[in-house]
């Protein structure tokens, strides 16, 4: 089964196609599998940007405005990133040139905004496990906001800008019709994507750099954090209760910094051929990354107990009083 070959693309679809080298062609799973995940992530996230706003003046949210403010900026990008990938699929988008580029370059700018916010996510927590100290008088001043800003927005930006200003071709590759032996173009139809040529140099490479950071941090946190010994830790007669106790506290911090730091996006870069292991790797690809919205919705959100009640508390307070006097 071809999974990926030059020329040999109909539409943008599954999740995977983001990352290919070449091209991948219509496998009904990964299609599926795109378009719950990304419902799915596309309304967690959304529930995110909620709650956090909510919840942002919360003297009970014991979580800091700068982790907030990444997470928040996160969450709309990837919110950002899959509504466009959903509406890449509509007829009316495909059949029109000009709204088919538009939203390829919007999709572009969503993505590599995405992982720069990972990256931004990734550098505040890594500062608070390797140097506390440091971290409360880093991270918590209008030059911490401002550089993520222009990072997590700005960078996008100038990119996308370039492309569109300079080779707009670059966006909305025109579809071919592969189900023949003959390939031929489908006139009115357009792959609102980047180009195959081009995914190297405006997708592959820059993704690369953010991923390799995030890894390298992600590695260097964990490590660390394993290497210290909990404030006063004592030896008790559960001992072995406690080292499980600790062992499952960590795993669970180490899985969750996975998560956050974006590390599941490396499983893009193993789709590189028409092999059966390609295809494995495209599920594994598609079923994480069109989840993380949920998944950041679930580490950050649902299982924060005091984040829950403080929502809760807002909505009791803004319950009409009339109501309950009619209740009565």
């Amino acid at each position: 089964m071809d999974l990926i070959g030059p020329q040999k693309c109909n539409h943008l679809t599954n999740f995977a196609s983001l990352f290919a080298f070449g091209n991948i062609t219509d496998n009904r799973g990964l299609d599926i599998l795109t378009y719950v995940g990304c419902s799915i992530s596309g309304i967690a996230s959304l529930l995110t940007i909620i709650a956090l706003l909510i919840t942002w003046k919360s003297v009970k949210v014991q979580m800091r405005q700068s982790t907030k403010f990444v997470m928040l900026n996160l969450s709309f990008s990837l919110f950002l990133l899959n509504i466009l990938i959903l509406i890449s699929e509509i007829p009316g988008v495909r059949s029109d040139e000009g709204k088919c580029k538009a939203v390829a370059g919007t999709l572009h700018f969503a993505l590599i905004s995405a992982f720069l916010w990972m990256f931004a996510q990734a550098v505040p927590v890594f500062i608070s496990i390797i140097n506390p100290i440091h971290f409360k008088t880093t991270f918590s001043s209008k030059k911490f906001v401002i550089s993520f800003l222009c990072l997590g927005w700005g960078l996008p930006v100038v990119l996308v800008g370039l492309v569109a200003t300079l080779k707009p071709q670059w966006y909305a590759g025109q579809v071919n019709d592969v189900t023949t032996k003959k390939i031929t173009t489908i006139e009115g139809k357009f792959r609102c994507w980047i180009v195959p040529d081009m995914m190297l140099y405006l997708v592959i490479i820059p993704a690369a750099i953010v991923l390799s950071c995030n890894l390298l941090l992600y590695l260097w946190s964990v490590i660390s954090f394993f290497s210290k010994k909990r404030p006063g830790e004592k030896v008790t007669r559960n001992k072995n209760k406690q080292q499980y106790k600790e062992a499952k506290r960590r795993l669970k911090f180490s899985v969750i910094l996975f998560v956050m730091f974006g590390i599941t996006w490396i499983f893009g870069f193993l789709i590189f051929n028409s092999s059966d292991v390609s295809l494995a790797f495209a599920y594994i690809f598609t079923i994480f990354n069109s989840l993380q919205g949920f998944s950041l919705f679930i580490v950050a959100i649902g299982r924060k107990k005091a984040i829950r009640e403080s929502i809760q508390e807002t909505f009791v307070k803004l319950t009409p009083t009339t109501i309950i006097g009619c209740s009565k």
